[in-house]
């Protein structure tokens, strides 16, 4: 910028003094005839005398203009090759998939717990407002913590289908290597499929090639799933009896209040050749009985385990100290269980 700047100003002043050689060649007559005293003032009188003729005055004017040329071809450059490195950042940014995963979370979570600017979307497109009782974030694994993608971090032309596609295709090929498909029965009477291995094992509902795997396990293209908790996925065929489906539910709902891993839904979903197609309903009484024996049981243990914490602010982020006091080494374990489950 400098360079350029200079060489714009010197080749100016070359086309001016050339301008002003061809307009007023007589000048030279003048600094010639000129009297003047002292070796300095000779020296100037000679200078002048040289450079004031046309020949020199024509050369001045053509370095001037290779100059300006030069000034104004620099910047031109530059032009061109911030555009090329732009174009090189966005095509890298547009070529190189994230790598992000869809992570299923409660609807308290995109209102209230999640960052602002944090993408999320309805698990089910179909729902109405007061079924959105699920959200997927769009998550990046950190090692320690789970990093969920914001609008400002989301490279251009990966927005909304283009980021879910990219999530869910990350999802398979991670699931599909480290999961797979159980049968297991319970007493003859039921047949579940479990999906685990994976911490977004429950994550699979979202992926229609993975539940067709289901389909074709139980012979069915509608099944009943739960997502209760996170690793886990479980599905039957939904054509079974009403006890079989209420026994399915009341373990699902069970599971969702009392499991060891963090809690995702207590609803039972119906898929229906892939994708989710809604949820069963009418079990609002079944989940309020599970949550109040789940309650009162949680209640006596309270009474038995005494728990003090505070956050203290270090180099690396903030710290959670906890000092937990019990006589029973299962409660103790169950406690720092459940405050993992809750930072989750």
């Amino acid at each position: 910028m400098k360079d350029r700047i200079v060489g714009f100003i010197m080749g100016i002043a070359l086309l001016a003094l050339a301008a002003a050689i061809w307009m007023h060649p007589e000048h030279l007559d003048t600094f010639v005839s000129a009297h003047v005293s002292g070796r300095g003032g000779n020296k100037v009188k000679f200078f002048l005398a040289l450079i004031w003729n046309r020949p020199v005055g024509t050369i001045g004017g053509v370095f001037g203009l290779l100059m300006l040329w030069s000034a104004f071809s620099r910047k031109e450059d530059e032009k061109i090759k911030e555009k090329i490195e732009e174009k090189e950042k966005k095509a890298i940014k547009e070529e190189t998939p994230l790598d992000v995963v869809p992570v299923l979370k409660p609807i308290e979570w995109g209102a209230k717990v999640a960052p602002g600017g944090t993408i999320v979307r309805p698990f089910w497109e179909k729902s109405l407002d007061e079924e959105k009782f699920l959200v997927i974030g769009y998550g990046v694994d950190k090692g320690t913590v789970v990093h969920f993608i914001t609008e400002k971090e989301l490279p251009e032309g990966m927005k909304g289908e283009k980021l879910h596609e990219q999530a869910l295709k990350n999802l398979e090929r991670e699931l599909q290597r480290d999961c797979s498909w159980q049968k297991m029965g319970t007493g003859g009477h039921m047949t579940v499929a479990l999906y685990s291995g994976h911490y977004n094992s429950a994550e699979a509902i979202l992926s229609p090639s993975i539940m067709h795997e289901a389909h074709r396990m139980l012979g069915t293209d509608q099944l009943l799933v739960g997502i209760a908790t996170r690793g886990a996925l479980m599905a039957i065929d939904a054509r079974v009896d009403k006890e079989v489906s209420y026994s399915f539910s009341a373990a699902t709902i069970k599971r969702f209040y009392t499991g060891e891993e963090a809690p995702i839904s207590s609803k039972i979903w119906i898929v229906v050749k892939g994708k989710v197609e809604g949820y069963v309903g009418g079990l609002e009484d079944l989940e309020e009985k599970i949550a109040a024996e789940n309650s009162k049981g949680a209640n006596a243990e309270e009474e038995k385990v005494s728990v003090n914490a505070f956050t203290a602010s270090e180099e690396d982020g903030n710290t959670v100290y906890l000092t937990i006091f019990t006589e029973e080494k299962d409660l103790l374990i169950k406690t720092l269980r459940n405050a993992a489950i809750q930072t989750a």
